[in-house]
């Protein structure tokens, strides 16, 4: 069997998807990086007849590691619905919340729950901002006045991001601040959160 870009084998890719498609999230490495909600993956995602999303590319995918009653399931989907089609030039676009099988290798099992919730956002590629202290003055600022905006952007649309910290801003190739993971947004509803 020959080996495909990058040395991975294809028997080695893992698949998941929406309904529509359970093979539209393509998985070369499952070495998870941990999350605190589940585990972040690096996938492709393929668009497919019928996407209402629409993008094609690489990913971020979180796989929940909760277990989730569907009443749950239903609150995270309204929360993702609140944030999906916010796009913004220091916002990780958010894609798609969806439940399916677990990761699978060929085909997803027969008769398998839907029982692990899945989100997806466009992968920004670049480091975190933990790695980027120290920071001159200056560059604090510039970080500082992209994540107002990001954050600015997500409040005209009445949503709450509810986890701003290091390990949720990524630096993009340009140097600019990216905030990421949407899993704990709320509407803004004007209770305490």
């Amino acid at each position: 069997m020959g080996v495909s870009e990058g040395g991975v084998q294809p028997r080695d890719r893992w698949y998941c998807g929406p309904p529509d498609d359970r093979r539209a999230y393509v998985v070369d490495d499952i070495r998870a990086m941990r999350g605190g909600q589940g585990h972040v993956l690096r996938a492709e995602r393929r668009t497919f007849a019928g996407d209402t999303v629409g993008y094609e590319g690489p990913v971020s995918l979180k796989v929940s590691s909760e277990v989730l009653t569907a009443a749950q399931i239903e609150r995270m989907r309204e929360r993702w619905a609140s944030v999906a089609g916010i796009e913004h030039p220091n916002l990780a676009r958010p894609l798609e919340l969806f439940a399916g099988p677990g990761l699978f290798r060929t085909d997803p099992p027969p008769g398998s729950d839907d029982d692990v919730l899945y989100m997806s956002a466009a992968w920004v590629d670049g480091p975190g901002l933990r790695g980027a202290a120290p920071l001159a003055p200056a560059g604090a600022v510039a970080l500082a006045a992209d994540l107002a905006a990001g954050l600015a952007a997500l409040h005209a649309h009445g949503v709450l991001h509810r986890d701003v910290h290091p390990g949720n801003v990524v630096l993009d190739r340009d140097g600019r601040a990216v905030l990421i993971d949407f899993g704990s947004s709320r509407p803004d509803d004007g209770t305490e959160t």
